[in-house]
């Protein structure tokens, strides 16, 4: 059976999020296919995933300070490593600008195809990019 992966930050309200949660929803409709979701911060979810579609989150946060914040990166960062490659899918695909070279980064070497893609507003200029 073949395994394919969905890695986005969260599932709350927003456009990626929708189509990140329509995606798996439709997916796992094929029988011959697993569908893993990794939402990569423990939030509410703002959508309904068919209970069919195998959800990942990490089981760690961090306090609000530069030191945790740089440990929980590179936690997270081998979180996402080692459990993607126990799934063992054919493609993972990613969402979202500030997540996607994380996610590369996280499976160099790992010859595991990965796809990125970025869904933005129309109404975002570069002057608020910049606070990202």
């Amino acid at each position: 059976m073949r395994s394919y992966v969905i890695v986005i930050s969260s599932l709350r309200n927003g456009g990626s999020e929708r189509v990140a949660s329509t995606l798996v929803n439709e997916w796992v409709e094929y029988e011959d296919i697993n569908v893993h979701l990794v939402v990569l911060t423990r939030q509410k979810l703002d959508y309904i995933i068919d209970s069919r579609v195998v959800l990942h989150e990490p089981n760690f946060g961090y306090k609000k300070s530069t030191i945790s914040k740089s440990f929980y990166k590179l936690r997270l960062l081998l979180f996402v490593r080692k459990l993607i490659i126990s799934i063992k899918p054919e493609s993972v695909l990613s969402f979202n600008e500030k997540y996607n070279s994380f996610i590369i980064l996280s499976l160099i070497g790992s010859g595991i195809n990965v796809f990125v893609t970025d869904r933005n507003s129309p109404y975002i200029n570069a002057r608020s990019l910049k606070n990202i």
